[in-house]
């Protein structure tokens, strides 16, 4: 994938690339490889900590290696930092669903 090689290229320069970090956890995420995606996810956060869209693959992740409870505080935080719409609809589904 063309894409992939591009975006690795651009965080072998910049480790800590925000938007590069995320579309990779995505991909990963995509690709089944969770810990990979968990690992990108945590750059982005640990890159700018009110990124929402890094807190959601995160906590993504997180639910994809059966860890609820990590899940449940980062879209927790993730909603914080949302205003309205369908993103933070869903993740308020999402906690709902989380803590039943």
């Amino acid at each position: 994938m063309k894409a992939v090689t591009l975006l690795r290229e651009v965080v072998e320069a910049d480790s800590l690339h925000v938007l590069a970090n995320l579309r990779l956890g995505e991909f990963s995420m995509m690709s089944g490889q969770y810990d990979g995606a968990l690992r990108r996810f945590q750059r982005v956060v640990s890159a700018d900590s009110n990124n929402a869209d890094g807190l959601i693959g995160l906590a993504n992740a997180n639910l994809a290696l059966g860890r609820q409870p990590d899940a449940l505080d980062l879209l927790t935080r993730a909603n914080e930092l949302l205003d309205t719409g369908s993103v933070k609809a869903a993740v308020e589904q999402m906690i709902i669903e989380l803590k039943n």
